[in-house]
């Protein structure tokens, strides 16, 4: 896992990808490839809509296990 939020990944496969802003997408995309956020399923992100705690807690320990 690289340690930097720089991503060759892209968000294109998410049919929502251009709700991503512009100052988001490297770290979303670092995200996703490092498998710390996976969206909501059916191939969408829905990035404007907030995080449930669960999914607020889920990305730490996603990082920690994927760090290891």
């Amino acid at each position: 896992m690289r340690a930097s939020p720089v991503s060759g990944h892209s968000l294109v496969h998410f049919a929502d990808a251009q709700q991503v802003g512009g100052f988001a997408q490297q770290a979303l995309a670092w995200a996703n490839e490092n498998g710390i956020m996976s969206g909501k399923g059916d191939g969408i992100f829905v990035p404007q809509v907030m995080a449930t705690r669960a999914q607020v807690a889920q990305m730490p320990k996603n990082f920690v296990e994927k760090a290891q």
